[in-house]
């Protein structure tokens, strides 16, 4: 309860240590209606009069209070006002005035310092405090359950975020940006998040970006960064793909007052964040996903899927339309100077589908007709004077297409796959329609033999 003394001024000054205060009460005709109350900021009445103003036009009441804020009612028991009124404090100053109307006028002053929030951008600032008391509270997060609840916070504003495994933002940074986090994403305790900028660029050498491990932005939380090379330009940084083992990354931008987004300089950058990124992380998939950090089953091979097929292949999920049925062995027995030696297999096409130097080769190939050449760069082929070198070419069944060894800067087979044997003269009396590859003797006495060819060829 506040001190309160009524004396009539300037008799006893003295008597009061806190705060002097002169109420001036001015009365209509019925002075006995008027009535004043004073109330201290928690509405406790600290001083009060009424009903003892009959026959007086005016009075004095000289009143000693604490440091603090006061309502002061004014009273009229008829309900028709006519109360005036003035306070004061010890040097004149005017804290309140007015003129009843009514039964009741109300007015509030303060007097001496006055502790409480003294600023304007907190939701609780109190125009009449004069003392900040520490006692601000702002607009932001309430919800300690946030990653960004804010202590401060004395109203939520629904910004309050929660750890999340998918994060996605796109903004547009501005000129002059120091230090400015424009984006974070946070993942659930325990587990790491991994970022993807997916478009982008920064000005190069005048602007910079980091990733930081945390909302804190200090050095050694720093997980990558670009835009300190010497040349000028805008560098593309989509693609860019980070892992945070904290669960946190916080992009920021430090940009100098010229070229930015904002400008239309440079696009704006997008970005996505999750716990992981399932894919095929199967470099040897047709889908492989270079940023799947978790595979998802959904791996697709792209090949041969024939079993017949010489190029069959057993893990392929997806026929590409490459299968080919003919194999040919190509075997190089090499001279005494293997490096002078090399081959080449051409299609009907004029497409070279193989070549090698002195190595051995099993191809598969489509059914089709080629042309083998072998070369000796020397100009002496593979046998006799350095070695006794050759050349073999055979297709699946081993039947020979192509053999050779004494030649001089190269020599050239054509053949036909698949290979049928035969004679190929129609005026042979062992002609067969169907042989694409000659292998046997033409014979052309009136009775062919009816024994087989021999193992070369011959009768």
């Amino acid at each position: 309860m506040f001190a309160l003394y009524f004396y009539s001024a300037p008799a006893a000054y003295g008597q009061c240590d806190a705060n002097e205060v002169t109420l001036s009460l001015t009365f209509d005709s019925w002075a006995e209606e008027a009535g004043w109350s004073l109330s201290d900021a928690n509405g406790e009445i600290a001083a009060m009069g009424a009903g003892s103003y009959a026959g007086m036009a005016d009075a004095v009441e000289v009143l000693c209070i604490a440091d603090g804020c006061f309502t002061l009612a004014i009273t009229d028991a008829y309900g028709d006002g006519g109360t005036g009124w003035t306070v004061t404090d010890a040097n004149g100053m005017v804290l309140s005035s007015g003129n009843g109307s009514g039964s009741v006028s109300v007015d509030e002053f303060c007097i001496g310092p006055v502790e409480g929030c003294t600023d304007v951008t907190a939701t609780n600032y109190d125009p009449n405090a004069t003392d900040d008391d520490g006692s601000c509270l702002y607009l932001g997060c309430t919800d300690e359950a946030a990653f960004n609840y804010d202590p401060t916070a004395g109203e939520n504003d629904g910004s309050c975020e929660y750890p999340l495994c998918d994060w996605a933002g796109t903004f547009c940074y501005e000129s002059s940006s120091d230090m400015q986090s424009y984006g974070y994403a946070v993942a659930p305790e325990g587990q790491s998040i991994f970022l993807l900028i997916t478009d982008g660029a920064i000005e190069d050498y005048w602007d910079q970006i980091y990733v930081y491990d945390g909302l804190d932005i200090a050095t050694a939380n720093i997980l990558w960064s670009t835009g300190f090379q010497s040349v000028t330009g805008n560098e593309d940084i989509s693609g860019t793909f980070i892992e945070s083992t904290t669960g946190v990354v916080n992009i920021v931008i430090d940009s100098d007052a010229s070229v930015s987004c904002g400008t239309g300089s440079v696009v704006s950058i997008s970005w996505v964040a999750q716990c992981a990124f399932p894919g095929c992380v199967d470099a040897g998939a047709s889908n492989f996903d270079p940023f799947a950090t978790e595979d998802d089953g959904s791996c697709e091979y792209v090949g041969c899927t024939d079993a017949m097929a010489c190029n069959f292949s057993p893990a392929a999920t997806t026929d590409d339309g490459s299968c080919a049925f003919e194999s040919l062995i190509v075997t190089i027995d090499p001279d005494n100077y293997p490096g002078e030696s090399s081959w080449d297999v051409v299609d009907d096409g004029g497409n070279m589908i193989a070549s090698g130097g002195s190595n051995s080769a099993e191809l598969c190939v489509d059914a089709t007709c080629y042309t083998f050449t072998m070369y000796d760069s020397f100009g002496d082929g593979m046998c006799c004077s350095y070695g006794d070198g050759s050349y073999l070419v055979q297709d699946g069944n081993g039947t020979t297409l192509a053999s050779g060894a004494s030649f001089g800067a190269s020599e050239s087979t054509d053949f036909c796959l698949p290979a049928f044997p035969g004679c190929m003269d129609e005026l042979s009396c062992n002609y067969d329609a169907g042989a694409n590859f000659l292998l046997v003797h033409t014979d052309y006495r009136n009775s062919c033999p009816t024994h087989g060819p021999n193992h070369i060829g011959r009768y």
